[in-house]
């Protein structure tokens, strides 16, 4: 397996750079202060040794989206953690990038907007929440939830059952 390691293997790991310094003193509620202050409109960063960019709507994204999803217009929300939001790889490769590049090659002459909400180091509890207070604005026609069993079959807070046994159970 050694052999196959990349040598920016260490890059993969490394979080995200950000400043949340300029959001953090906007959140209301302190349960979401570490994971709103990630997405600060036309923040860049690195995660791993991708690029990330944030667009204008506080999502990854190369691209900006108007908030009023455009008539005629196919919008679909990608709600997840880490694994949706792409660590480690660049936006189109993301799952969400690679279905986005699919579908407008199925449907060239279709409006098709895919809007990464991915949310590193959170679970679906997390992301409900900022869908209800954020992200429903966009109307989106479909949302899409990837589900990973680590993150999101356990409790948010510091009473996490991250022990060896629990994860047994889990798989």
């Amino acid at each position: 397996a050694h052999f196959m390691v990349p040598d920016d293997i260490h890059e993969f790991f490394t979080p995200f750079v950000h400043d949340d310094t300029g959001f953090t003193r906007n959140v209301k509620d302190e349960k979401l202060l570490y994971t709103l202050a990630w997405y600060i409109p036309g923040a860049t960063g690195m995660t791993g040794s991708a690029k990330v960019r944030i667009n204008n709507l506080g999502l990854r994204d190369e691209r900006d989206y108007p908030l009023e999803k455009p008539k005629d217009c196919f919008r679909v929300l990608g709600l997840g953690d880490s694994m949706t939001f792409g660590k480690g790889v660049e936006e189109r490769e993301t799952f969400l990038g690679r279905l986005e590049a699919r579908l407008r090659g199925r449907f060239p002459d279709r409006c098709i907007e895919i809007l990464n909400a991915g949310m590193p180091n959170t679970n679906f509890y997390t992301q409900w929440i900022h869908y209800q207070l954020e992200w429903h604005k966009f109307k989106p026609d479909l949302i899409v939830v990837a589900f990973f069993v680590y993150n999101d079959t356990q409790l948010q807070g510091e009473e996490e059952p991250y022990s060896l046994r629990w994860m047994e159970l889990v798989d």
